[in-house]
C-alpha cells in the first residue's frame, strides 16, 4: 500500500488489521485505532486515528544511551593474621 509516508528510497511500513468494524494500524513502535472518517470519496480515503504513527526509521541515530555503570567500590582490606608469639 502506498501512502504519503512512502518516499522513494525511504519506506515506512505499517500493518493494517481489522477485527470486525475495529481497524488498527501498527508499526514497530505504536498501535493506533481508526476512530473516524474525514473523507471517503473514490479514489481517496482519509481516516482519523487516535495516536501518531511515529516511524522507528526516524530515530536511527537517536538510540538511548545506557546509564553509566556504578563506580567500583573500594576493595576491602584483607583480614590480618595475628602474630605468633615466640617461646622464650
Amino acid at each position: 500500500m502506498n501512502t504519503l509516508a512512502t518516499n522513494g528510497a525511504e519506506k515506512y511500513d505499517f500493518t493494517v488489521q481489522n477485527d470486525g468494524q475495529a481497524v488498527t494500524l501498527k508499526n514497530k513502535l505504536v498501535t493506533a485505532k481508526i476512530i473516524g472518517t474525514l473523507i471517503d470519496e473514490q479514489p481517496l480515503a482519509i481516516y482519523t486515528i487516535n495516536k501518531v504513527l511515529t516511524p522507528k526509521e526516524l530515530y536511527k541515530g537517536a538510540t538511548p544511551t545506557p546509564a553509566p555503570a556504578p563506580a567500583p567500590e573500594k576493595a576491602a582490606d584483607a583480614p590480618r593474621v595475628p602474630r605468633r608469639r615466640r617461646p622464650r
